[in-house]
């Protein structure tokens, strides 16, 4: 694995779940769809899948 590409997906993680943590529970999409860099895609999906586990929602994630 790249060394940039684990540096940053903890800061991905870290910021999906702020986001998840301050508008969670207003959320009331069945889908949620992020646009995302490639360089944090292992922290994304592992924290969009705790995400997906823990609420119930779905997230598609597109990366570019």
């Amino acid at each position: 694995m790249h060394f940039r590409t684990l540096r940053f997906a903890p800061v991905a993680g870290a910021a999906l779940l702020l986001v998840v943590s301050t508008f969670g529970p207003a959320l009331s999409a069945a889908e949620l769809t992020v646009i995302s860099g490639g360089a944090i895609e292992p922290g994304l999906k592992a924290a969009a899948a705790a995400f997906e586990k823990e609420t119930g929602h779905k997230i598609a994630i597109t990366f570019n």
